[in-house]
């Protein structure tokens, strides 16, 4: 199994904390309890100095691609690859985004990334607001999608990654 965690921008300080507070308890989980080598979770955090212990970039959508190439060429077709973000997104009613310091990534940036993958099996989960179209770019044979939001349209903060980290860890 290999884990990416993304964490993007927090916007209110309060967001931010808790945001990373989630990604934290995600990747702690996967190394402690699942037993998940360090070297095969990627953590990228928007700040990475807050959690300076556990990441291992800062979210870019440079890092996301680069990461998740890195990912896609090591893993095996058998193994599992679980990208989770954590943020916040934005929807121009054309157009779903993860926002990250420097120029967000759309949920149509996100097949590029893991053309290359030679595993068949992702989970792709995106907590963010504005999720819901990244389903629909995402699609396909032997992958997971799951969002926190139904459309673009609903903008508001989730707590949906909170809730969703949270049962997977117990």
């Amino acid at each position: 199994t290999h884990v990416a965690v993304v964490v993007g921008l927090g916007g209110e300080p309060e967001h931010a904390e808790t945001f990373r507070r989630w990604a934290g308890s995600l990747v702690d989980h996967a190394n402690a309890r699942l037993d998940i080598p360090k070297e095969r979770i990627l953590y990228l955090l928007d700040d990475p100095q807050q959690d300076a212990q556990r990441a291992t970039g800062k979210a870019t959508k440079d890092a996301i691609q680069k990461g998740l190439q890195a990912i896609g060429s090591s893993a095996n077709p058998d193994d599992v690859v679980f990208i989770v973000l954590i943020g916040h997104g934005t929807w121009d009613g054309k157009a779903a985004k993860f926002n990250l310091p420097g120029p967000d990534m759309s949920a149509a940036d996100f097949p590029a990334a893991l053309k290359g993958f030679r595993t068949k099996n992702v989970i792709f989960v995106n907590t963010a607001s504005a999720s819901g179209p990244f389903v629909e770019a995402l699609e396909g044979h032997a992958r997971v999608i799951v969002t926190a939001t139904r459309s673009g349209a609903e903008q508001f903060a989730t707590l949906f990654g909170g809730y969703f980290i949270d049962a997977l860890a117990s």
